[in-house]
């Protein structure tokens, strides 16, 4: 308690010091009562035990109560809006990566169009010049193909050697002789022939009145067949020039096929 100041009273015409005294009522610091805050924490752990209205509003129980359940629904707030800001958040990544994706398959659909487009052109320009590479290479393609014939038909001979009995019997028979005949044959089959020549196979008849010769001018499965009205040659290699030789004759010359197209434009 502390004195004031001196003051002033003026009543009528005459003056008074009065000295007042200010007063302040004692304060009491009262808090929460510890049994107070073990009913809290008994409350908590799921007790059944209830204080009446007077004694939470008394002990402070019913602020305490207040204040947590203020803090509970803040946090529940704040936790809903951090869900909704994560969903929200999830889905616009998925939107913008959902349009990035399509954004970049697209362009690359775009490309594929693209380079189906250059490829059906230079398909088209091949095509377009596939006639005149044939016609111009007509002939080196038609003696590729002879080449290979002629390689099948000696790897066809050598794996057949009696082919060479019928290449002797039409020989003999265009030649038309009743006289003696000479053969003459690869130095590898004679012995070959000779056998059959001895047979008593009817078939082979037409070797009985023939003289089977080598000759080293000769592949197997081909022969001459000489008679005293002159020769006819069988070999191999002269059949296949002679197949060559009409083939060539009807080929177009390249020069010919440039030259026939320089006149159509002109």
């Amino acid at each position: 308690m502390r004195w004031s100041s001196l003051i002033k009273n003026k009543t009528n015409d005459t003056e008074q010091n009065t000295t007042v005294l200010e007063y302040q009522p004692r304060e009491f610091v009262l808090g929460t009562p510890a049994a107070a805050l073990d009913y809290l924490e008994r409350k908590k752990h799921g007790s059944d035990f209830v204080l009446s209205d007077v004694q939470r509003a008394t002990t402070g129980v019913e602020e305490i109560e207040k204040q947590s359940e203020e803090a509970l629904i803040e946090f529940k707030v704040l936790e809903r809006i951090a869900l909704v800001q994560k969903q929200a958040y999830d889905e616009g990544y998925l939107l913008g990566k959902d349009e990035g994706y399509a954004a970049a398959l697209e362009k690359r659909n775009n490309e594929i169009d693209r380079g189906l487009l250059d490829l059906s052109a230079v398909l088209e320009s091949v095509q377009s010049l596939k006639p005149e590479l044939i016609s111009n290479n007509e002939a080196h393609i038609m003696n590729l193909i002879y080449q290979i014939a002629e390689k099948l038909a000696y790897d066809h001979i050598e794996q057949k050697p009696e082919m060479v009995l019928e290449v002797i019997r039409r020989a003999i028979h265009t030649a038309q002789a009743e006289e003696e005949v000479t053969v003459l044959v690869a130095p590898e089959q004679v012995q070959f022939l000779e056998t059959y020549k001895n047979s008593d196979n009817e078939k082979y008849e037409f070797l009985e009145n023939i003289k089977i010769q080598p000759s080293d001018q000769i592949q197997a499965g081909g022969c001459i067949v000489e008679t005293n009205y002159g020769a006819i040659d069988a070999r191999i290699a002269e059949r296949f020039k002679k197949v060559w030789v009409e083939l060539s004759a009807a080929i177009p010359k390249v020069k010919d096929t440039v030259e026939s197209s320089d006149d159509d434009g002109t």
